[in-house]
């Protein structure tokens, strides 16, 4: 959008309306068809923009056509595998049968370690059945096909990284910093810090960094840099099993490289909600996924408090300052989440991130390194660094999870303590404005 016409970024309000739609249509299609035209009315006497309010009825249109509706119980699902760790599997199904066959698009898990005849590998199509709940197949039986796809180069990047790291327990450590998919969680869900391990922004940003900085040298034109940075994010998105917080963060990335080649400027909001509505018009089951749902608040958050704090760069402490409120903003957007589906959060998460964090970023910087080159002195490095980390967090984890009785008013307060956050955030915002 246009900068200047005094609306709100336009394709962040038409993901807010799509997901709001979708939600409702869960529920009932005709309700949310009638809220769909209520939005539309009130938009138009709001904004009176008329080329974006066509705009905003040609990209409501998937809407309609989205099928939301969750299938579960006995079914065959067929679908790519994008991650596995021994015998658990992630796939993105594209056709399950539950009767008669119909296309599903949705994250499924399953756990094959019995009947198996042959290894499956990341990139392989496989057929699944048995019983499907919440996501997670209790696989009976499971047929690997013979081909592969470019989701092989993660199985080589796993193959790699064993032969470097001997460790199994490091080994789940460190593959999940530069690859998501943590197994033992315990510790880090106590510590409030299992958040690292989701490949949201801070790890697709630092790949794309270190890419770009070793491009410097490599790459005069900047162009030409930014076009091979792009490559390599989606690279990394392959790494990761395209997660929907590693989709959001490195198509955010590959949107502003875009942007900056064919120099166009552009708010982070906009691009942050097209990203969002193309997810869910892809893959509108997204919807349900608390993945996406928290790591969408949160980069919001995190986008919100570094627009507000602009105006601040030339008071003393600014760094200091920026990275607390980024990094409460961060945790605010996603205690409501935390709250409704868990009924429980960590108090210790906002003091051990700064701590951990740094340990994770030097875990992925060697991780990328022993990918591309198995070296065990690199494992042995980067195990007694995994080892130490999750030591520290089991010293320092005294105090349990805060569980919340009535989901409902914890809900309330955490979304009202939000609300008090983002509008300090706007008074910031307007009293040091540039």
């Amino acid at each position: 959008m246009v900068k200047g016409r005094g609306l709100p970024p336009f394709f962040f309000q038409l993901f807010l309306i799509f997901s709001v739609l979708l939600l409702l249509k869960s529920i009932n299609f005709w309700v949310s068809l009638a809220v769909c035209m209520l939005i539309l009315f009130v938009w138009i006497l709001t904004f009176r923009n008329i080329r974006m309010f066509v705009f905003l009825l040609i990209f409501l249109v998937p809407f309609i056509y989205a099928d939301i509706s969750r299938i579960e119980g006995d079914v065959g699902v067929l679908g790519r595998v994008v991650d596995r760790r021994n015998g658990s599997y992630t796939l993105i199904s594209s056709h399950i049968y539950n009767g008669a066959w119909k296309k599903y698009r949705d994250y499924i898990k399953f756990d094959y370690y019995k009947f198996s005849t042959e290894k499956i590998s990341c990139g392989k199509n496989v057929y699944v059945s048995g019983q499907l709940k919440e996501g997670y197949i209790n696989a009976t039986y499971a047929a690997p096909s013979v081909d592969s796809s470019f989701f092989r180069i993660k199985e080589k990047a796993l193959e790699n990284l064993s032969l470097a790291v001997k460790d199994k327990e490091a080994f789940d450590i460190i593959s999940a910093s530069f690859m998501g998919s943590l197994k033992d969680k315990e510790v880090f869900k106590s510590s409030g810090t299992l958040h690292l391990f989701a490949v949201s922004g801070m790890q697709v940003y630092l790949f794309s960094a270190t890419v770009f900085f070793v491009l410097r040298y490599l790459v005069r034109k900047r162009s030409l840099r930014l076009l091979i940075n792009m490559g390599m994010v989606w690279v990394y998105m392959i790494l990761t099993g395209f997660s929907p917080s590693s989709m959001r963060a490195g198509l955010l990335i590959i949107g502003v490289c875009l942007f900056k080649i064919l120099d166009i400027g552009v708010s982070s909001f906009n691009i942050l909600g097209l990203i969002g509505y193309l997810s869910l018009v892809f893959m509108p089951l997204n919807i349900y996924n608390v993945g996406f749902q928290m790591s969408y608040s949160s980069a919001f958050m995190i986008l919100f408090s570094v627009r507000a704090t602009a105006g601040l760069k030339k008071k003393k402490l600014f760094p200091l300052f920026r990275a607390a409120v980024i990094a409460v903003g961060a945790f605010l957007g996603v205690i409501p989440f935390c709250i409704a589906y868990f009924g429980s959060f960590s108090i210790l998460g906002p003091f051990l991130t700064p701590l951990v964090e740094p340990v994770l970023d030097i875990l992925m910087i060697l991780c990328m390194v022993m990918v591309l080159v198995p070296l065990e002195q690199l494992g042995v490095v980067a195990s007694f660094l995994a080892l130490a980390c999750k030591a520290f967090l089991k010293t320092v984890s005294f105090m349990p999870l805060t569980t919340v009785e009535n989901r409902l008013y914890g809900l309330l307060i955490s979304c009202t303590i939000l609300w008090a956050y983002i509008f300090m955030l706007i008074r910031i915002e307007k009293r040091y404005k540039r």
